[in-house]
C-alpha cells in the first residue's frame, strides 16, 4: 500500500484494475473480465515502469456496479488522470495485449512501438476517454485495499 501511494505521488503511473468479487452478470461477462485481468498481467511484465494493481471493485468503491467492469483507473501525481470503464473503453470484445497497449499509449501512460490501433476498422471499439466521476484521491495513506 505505501509503495503504491509513494509511486502514485512521485509521478509513476499506477493503473488500478477493479476486479469482480464473485460471478458477475453472465458467464460471458466473467470471461471478458478474466481476459482483461490476464491482459493486464502481461502488460505489467512488459511495462515494469508502470505499477499495475488489482483491487476487488467492492473493496475499492462500495456498490460499484458489476456492469461497469472491467474498469481501469489511471493515477499519477496523486490524482486520477483517466478512467476506462467497460470493455469498449479498453479495446472492445477483441481485446488483446496490443489493443490495450495502444489505448494506454494514446493516454501517454506507456510508450509503444505499435504504429496504429491493431483493429482500427472496429468503430464500436474506438478509443474513448471517460470524464472523472469518482474521487481523485486514490493515493491516500488510509487506503489498504491494494494487493
Amino acid at each position: 500500500n505505501r509503495e503504491v501511494n509513494e509511486a502514485c505521488r512521485s509521478g509513476t503511473w499506477v493503473i488500478v484494475n477493479l476486479t469482480r468479487h464473485t460471478s458477475s452478470l453472465s458467464a460471458r461477462h466473467d470471461e471478458i473480465c478474466d481476459i482483461v485481468d490476464e491482459t493486464i498481467r502481461e502488460l505489467a511484465v512488459k511495462f515494469e515502469q508502470v505499477k499495475f494493481v488489482f483491487i476487488s471493485s467492492t473493496s475499492a468503491i462500495e456498490n460499484w456496479p458489476a456492469e461497469n467492469l472491467p474498469t481501469l483507473f489511471c493515477y499519477r501525481y496523486g490524482k486520477m488522470q483517466h478512467q476506462l470503464i467497460g470493455i469498449n473503453a479498453l479495446g472492445g470484445s477483441g481485446l488483446n495485449v496490443d489493443r490495450l497497449e495502444w489505448r494506454l499509449a494514446r493516454l501517454g501512460i506507456v510508450e509503444t512501438d505499435l504504429e496504429e490501433d491493431p483493429l482500427p476498422h472496429n468503430k464500436s471499439a474506438e478509443f474513448r476517454s471517460h470524464s472523472k466521476v469518482f474521487t481523485d484521491d486514490f493515493c491516500d495513506d488510509d487506503y489498504d485495499g491494494v494487493d
